[in-house]
């Protein structure tokens, strides 16, 4: 009999998903009610009139800060489709060199030898930059046009926007409704109540990891649809719905795997740095966590394409797709780690150029709408330019998924036929160069 990850058509998934959905939706706003209950706010309903103002005030803000927000959401995706090809090239090109040059700096400042762990590491490096140069060039390029593919198709952003906001109103919930659940299972024994809380935790990373996992396939869908013809958000929506069962079935794993995974996982650069020094190469390389967080941490690397292939080659299984991405992870190895640095670079430029637009729109509210004099009164207009900053800047990430998805779908597709006819011809060049032996 076929494992339930093997089948094509098993409903077991969706139907726990939806329980799920209902649990923590349920009990989280059975907890939010307890708590306001319990809070005795003494709230005079007779004043709620005077409070309209203030609330239509309110509201008239967040507006503002959303358009603030999916305005530079938009440019830093321009951003990217103009200089992301060069960003990642520069990147792996110019770390080795800096590695050796920071490694010899600090040997003749201190004459430690441990600090020559970046000279070894640096020139590890470069030759294996210069020996993958070609799929490093196929890497940065489809980074490129997967920003350009969002560029041209914002309606890309609008499910991963729907979905940060239910990650959202369900992260707000998943905290009083732990406690509710604790808290009420705990008056028959202790014992149950740290059962079911824990089980409530896991339904919450199920719900979160399938609501984020849909919006992907969606994005997936919409690009492997752009690469043999016009795409559809209607169709991407379609296709996701009959490969609902694989879906959750992937969020499901991916959901597991998180329960055990590190929570201080480190960017690529930051792991390449910490190889300056000899005593650190065994946590820059393995990750410094425990055996059983490298072993979930593998997992979900082997498994990275497997949203991909569901929805490339139209199948629920589970298994088959997930043996099918850890091929391709082995064959984009080197094109892998070259987006993961470059992806690493662009984030920070990103959000760097994020927080620069957002002050600026923040200051120009303060100026044009409250009259604040930037010279008489600075603290209003640097609190105000925060709130911007600090309220605008979370969804910019979910903003930007579909490039990284994008990228994705565009590099199995690479490694697998051949090249869209959309694609220019120099862009089809480097992936014919990249994928000769």
């Amino acid at each position: 009999m076929a494992s339930i990850y093997e089948r094509d058509n098993d409903t077991l998934f969706h139907n726990l998903y939806r329980v799920s959905f209902v649990v923590v939706l349920l009990f989280g706003i059975l907890g939010a009610l307890i708590l306001l209950g319990n809070l005795e706010l003494g709230i005079d309903f007779s004043s709620l009139g005077d409070l309209v103002p203030r609330l239509i005030e309110v509201l008239k803000f967040a507006l503002l800060v959303s358009v603030a927000a999916l305005v530079v959401g938009i440019v830093q995706v321009i951003f990217t489709s103009w200089f992301g090809e060069e960003i990642v090239i520069l990147t792996m090109w110019l770390t080795p060199f800096l590695l050796m040059g920071g490694s010899v700096f600090y040997f003749q400042q201190t004459q430690d030898t441990d600090v020559l762990g970046g000279l070894v590491a640096g020139l590890v490096m470069l030759v294996l930059v210069f020996w993958t140069r070609k799929s490093i060039r196929m890497s940065a390029r489809l980074i490129e046009v997967g920003a350009e593919i969002t560029r041209d198709n914002l309606v890309m952003m609008r499910p991963q926007v729907v979905a940060y906001f239910l990650k959202t109103v369900i992260t707000a919930l998943m905290v009083p409704g732990v406690f509710t659940v604790f808290i009420g299972s705990s008056v028959v024994t202790p014992i149950l109540g740290a059962i079911l809380s824990t089980l409530y935790v896991f339904m919450y990373l199920f719900v979160m990891s399938g609501i984020q996992a849909i919006a992907d396939a969606k994005n997936i869908s919409y690009v492997n649809q752009w690469y043999t013809g016009k795409p559809s958000s209607s169709k991407a929506a379609e296709d996701v719905s009959k490969r609902k069962s694989g879906v959750l079935k992937y969020a499901f794993l991916m959901a597991f795997l998180a329960r055990f995974r590190s929570r201080n996982q480190q960017g690529p650069l930051s792991r390449v740095g910490k190889l300056m020094r000899f005593s650190n190469w065994k946590s820059a390389l393995l990750g410094g966590g425990s055996l059983t967080s490298a072993a979930a941490n593998a997992a979900a690397y082997f498994g990275s394409y497997t949203l991909v292939v569901m929805m490339v080659k139209k199948m629920n299984s589970l298994g088959a797709a997930y043996k099918e991405s850890a091929k391709t992870v082995f064959k984009t190895f080197a094109a892998n780690i070259a987006g993961s640095m470059g992806f690493s670079v662009i984030d920070g430029l990103r959000r760097l150029i994020a927080a620069v637009l957002l002050v600026a729109i923040g200051v120009f509210f303060a100026i044009t709408n409250y009259g604040i004099d930037p010279y008489a009164d600075p603290l209003s207009v640097g609190l105000i330019a925060l709130v911007f900053v600090l309220i605008g800047g979370v969804p910019l990430d979910s903003m930007f998924k579909p490039v990284v998805n994008s990228y994705q779908t565009l590099l199995y597709k690479a490694y697998t036929g051949s090249p869209s006819s959309k694609m220019d011809k120099r862009t089809k060049e480097i992936i014919r160069e990249a994928k000769k032996k």
